[in-house]
């Protein structure tokens, strides 16, 4: 930051800090953000990043929460924004995990809230926005492949995996 947001004088502090000039104070708080497993007889659908950080890497569909967003809305939000799918309903939360964001000199401290959602009907073909996504597959629990963000999401696909051999 290189300005008070609630004065506008010159901040030079790495959070977290308090304006000199008028006393308001920043901290470092985790951004939220969040994630839909997409579940279609007994596979999750994932997706190949396009972007960094952890390009080329798998995926699950998700993203930052909007101000005032619910976690729940940014999931099914983000899904269809990275893959075109509305025909899922969401069954349960699956969990929260902390992690970084960015470059590591300047790493944002997120909180991933994890959601699982069934796709009824027919098998859902994604429509990948490029931007987003250059592949997706739809993967088993005993054939998941090595995910992006290894801090968090590897807990998230097994905790996915239990919760699935759970529901059977």
């Amino acid at each position: 930051m290189t300005f008070c947001s609630a004065c506008g004088e010159r901040v030079e502090a790495v959070r977290p800090f308090a304006c000199e000039h008028c006393g308001e104070q920043f901290w470092a708080n985790p951004r939220p953000c969040a994630g839909v497993l997409v579940e279609h007889e007994g596979e999750v659908l994932l997706i190949r990043r396009a972007h960094e950080p952890w390009i080329g890497t798998w995926d699950v569909p998700g993203g930052f929460c909007e101000v005032g967003e619910h976690p729940e809305r940014t999931a099914l939000r983000e899904l269809e924004e990275e893959t075109g799918i509305t025909n899922v309903e969401l069954a349960d939360q699956l969990g929260m995990w902390m992690d970084t964001y960015g470059p590591a000199e300047h790493p944002l401290s997120i909180l991933n809230v994890y959601y699982v959602a069934l796709a009824s009907g027919e098998r859902p073909v994604p429509e990948l926005d490029p931007v987003e996504a250059s592949e997706f597959g739809w993967f088993g629990p005993d054939a998941l492949p090595e995910m992006g963000f290894p801090n968090h999401q590897p807990a998230v696909l097994q905790a996915w995996a239990a919760s699935y051999e759970a529901r059977r």
